[in-house]
């Protein structure tokens, strides 16, 4: 889906959780759980509660919410979690893409951060997997329809169609490769730098992929590994 859609309100609260533990606001965390202080905890349960008072259905999309899940299972125990992952060699692609001085000065971090945050994904499914739906964000490009039917079907929400902004997600993934041509020189030294990983992260990956609720995309690079 094109663009950002993120709750600013969850956004900041989720910054100021890492912040309090003196960690990085951006979320890259090797962490593998984080206590929300009490104070926030309240102010979690506020953000909540006026959502709630809409009446209607409400979610959010937010990276950093996986380093909170087991937090928000316990203030929102009627939630449903829609965990849609990217393969690792994107991920790292795109933090090197952003010219972070993290990642540049130590490129293995980019992939310790995926590892996280797909350890702590996968093992909050075993624990409730009648909540929590997991796809490639490939299955979800293309194959919306079905996505979204598997959704309704496992949740039993009046989940409408997917919105049209979605056939275009295709097309911006594949122009984001193309444009992977005119990577720079220190782009490519850290490419060479992160590839001893690669085994590590592709059968983190399919342990994931095993766990999915869509059947495995075989497209693009390393297609359905």
């Amino acid at each position: 889906m094109k663009g950002h859609f993120k709750d600013e309100d969850l956004l900041h609260f989720h910054r100021r959780c890492l912040g309090a533990h003196g960690l990085g606001t951006e979320g890259y965390a090797t962490t593998e759980r984080i206590v929300v202080p009490e104070r926030l905890r309240q102010e979690a349960q506020h953000l909540v509660a006026s959502r709630r008072a809409r009446g209607t259905l409400w979610g959010w999309k937010e990276p950093r919410t996986t380093l909170f899940l087991d937090f928000w299972e316990s203030i929102l125990p009627e939630a449903k979690f829609v965990f849609v992952f990217r393969r690792p060699w994107e991920v790292v692609d795109s933090f090197f893409r952003r010219g972070d001085p993290l990642f540049r000065a130590k490129p293995s971090h980019a992939v310790a951060v995926w590892t996280n945050y797909n350890r702590l994904l996968l093992d909050f499914y075993h624990r409730h997997p009648e909540k929590t739906f997991i796809c490639e964000v490939t299955q979800a490009i293309e194959s919306p329809a079905t996505v979204f039917a598997n959704i309704r079907q496992k949740f039993g929400i009046a989940l409408g169609p997917p919105p049209r902004t979605m056939a275009n997600s295709r097309g911006c993934a594949i122009n984001c490769s193309r444009n992977g041509s005119t990577r720079s020189r220190s782009h490519r030294s850290a490419t060479t730098q992160r590839r001893p990983s690669g085994v590590c992260v592709n059968s983190s990956r399919r342990r994931i992929l095993k766990s999915a609720d869509c059947e495995p995309t075989t497209s693009g690079p390393w297609g359905g590994d």
